[in-house]
């Protein structure tokens, strides 16, 4: 099972981080303003938690749990202050993939629009990325348009500079 959580976890943040860099080349930088370093460093804080901090703290809990066992009432206290600074990592990591998923969605909708958007615009594709792999199904093939359309529109300018 952490296998699976694994790889589509990495599949999942894989597709975030595509739409993202490959996108925001799509978006007039002139006119719009996207914060790529503060989307970029709320991308990341998430993989650190997962592949970090919850694997410690598994085996933090069972260090301590083991010295409950032999008699050490130290280790109730030490379980429950890590218990507590967790939580509030794992409060700070949901608010940023959803911020991840925020600016996902904010970046397919500029695209397409060419245009600064409110939340109103793109609500519809901020729960299709949270709801993968179902959102893929819809958002994909928007992706790919706009893609192809970038694509002939360069094809068509390198011919008029040949």
């Amino acid at each position: 099972m952490p296998f699976l959580l694994v790889i589509s976890g990495f599949v999942q943040f894989s597709w975030f981080w595509n739409v993202l860099t490959k996108l925001s080349k799509l978006i007039p930088h002139q006119t719009i303003n996207m914060p790529s370093g503060r989307i970029k460093a709320f991308f990341i804080i998430p993989i650190i938690y997962l592949c970090l901090i919850v694997p410690f703290f598994i085996v933090f809990v069972i260090n301590k749990m083991s010295r409950l066992e032999h008699g050490d009432p130290a280790g109730i206290t030490g379980i429950t202050t890590f218990g507590i600074l967790l939580f509030f990592l794992h409060l700070f990591s949901i608010f940023c993939l959803l911020h991840t998923l925020y600016f996902v969605a904010k970046t397919i909708r500029v695209a397409e629009l060419q245009k600064n958007v409110t939340f109103s615009d793109f609500i519809g594709d901020f729960f299709l990325t949270w709801l993968l792999p179902v959102g893929i199904w819809f958002l994909q093939p928007r992706i790919n348009r706009l893609i192809e359309e970038k694509n002939e529109i360069g094809s068509s300018e390198n011919l008029i500079d040949d």
